[in-house]
């Protein structure tokens, strides 16, 4: 009889904590939906700016792109097309992929360690490595002015 009451008293905790999650787990979504938002407004408002950053010399360069989150290698790739893009984890480089570039373009925000080393193995010195340091494209292509010379 006490052990039904305490499996009794147990499910019921369960049962409120599992309610506790969901709310939280929905919160969250909204919060990512309304940040979300607020990131794509913030670059459509800034698309002058983006526009001045985007010279046509960095379309003709070869440029490896290594790391960053899916949605910002996408959103980069519509504003570069010629260049190449290596998801942050692929361990499996060849250094047939490094070589030949003009620049190697790292971004340390999202960039699985051993795919940075093959990196720095593969790749020849007179290639120029860059480095950016977030997922906004306007503040990459900031920080990649100056580091390629353009």
């Amino acid at each position: 009889m006490k052990q039904e009451q305490e499996l009794q008293r147990l499910q019921k905790q369960a049962a409120g904590q599992k309610h506790q999650i969901a709310a939280q787990q929905t919160e969250l979504g909204e919060m990512r939906s309304y940040l979300y938002s607020l990131s794509e407004g913030w670059e459509e408002g800034n698309g002058e700016a983006c526009a001045e950053t985007k010279l046509p010399e960095w379309n003709e360069k070869k440029v490896l792109v290594v790391g960053g989150h899916t949605n910002w290698q996408n959103k980069l790739r519509e504003l570069f097309p010629k260049w190449q893009f290596i998801s942050a984890g692929q361990n499996s480089l060849d250094d047939k992929m490094i070589r030949g570039k003009d620049c190697i373009i790292c971004n340390t925000e999202v960039l699985a360690h051993s795919c940075y080393y093959k990196i720095l193995s593969g790749r020849e010195r007179r290639q120029k490595l860059c480095y950016v340091h977030s997922n906004n494209i306007q503040k990459c292509l900031r920080e990649l002015a100056p580091q390629l010379g353009v």
